[in-house]
């Protein structure tokens, strides 16, 4: 069903249904459960009963099915804390591109001592090391890199 709970039909009836908005009738198929659910209209009946039009121009599918989630499906890759992958990966950067320099952001007050706190954390976890930390804007470098082609 639409909220993930499993039922198992016990079979199907066609029975007549009357479109309220024109009383136009049609014979729609239901499969019948043994639990007491209100009775429902599929998607195909309620287009074909011209209850509503749906554009499936428009839709873009954003759902994934939880057996598809690589950090499950491959666990032994990934830590709980935080996902590492083995291996090294070659990044080349177009030789056209012009060098950027950006100016250095401050850490504000309010949350400077979080952000030590994440630092330590990330220093913990070995996903930085050393005391002189150098964070870039990665948005110029993404602009530059060639991208693999396959």
């Amino acid at each position: 069903m639409w909220n993930g709970t499993k039922v198992k039909p016990v079979g199907t009836c066609a029975l007549p249904v009357v479109n309220p908005k024109n009383n136009e009738r049609y014979r729609v198929r239901f499969l019948v459960v043994k639990e007491d659910l209100t009775p429902l209209l599929g998607l195909d009946a309620t287009e074909k009963m011209k209850l509503l039009t749906v554009h499936k121009e428009n839709f873009v599918n954003v759902v994934g099915n939880a057996n598809d989630d690589l950090t499950v499906k491959y666990a032994d890759v990934f830590n709980k804390a935080l996902g590492t992958l083995p291996g090294k990966v070659l990044l080349q950067v177009d030789p056209d591109c012009k060098p950027v320099i950006l100016p250095a952001r401050k850490v504000p007050v309010s949350v400077r001592e979080k952000f030590k706190e994440e630092l330590k954390r990330l220093e913990y976890l070995k996903v930085i090391t050393g005391e002189l930390r150098i964070c870039i804007d990665t948005k110029p470098l993404n602009a530059a890199l060639k991208r693999e082609r396959y």
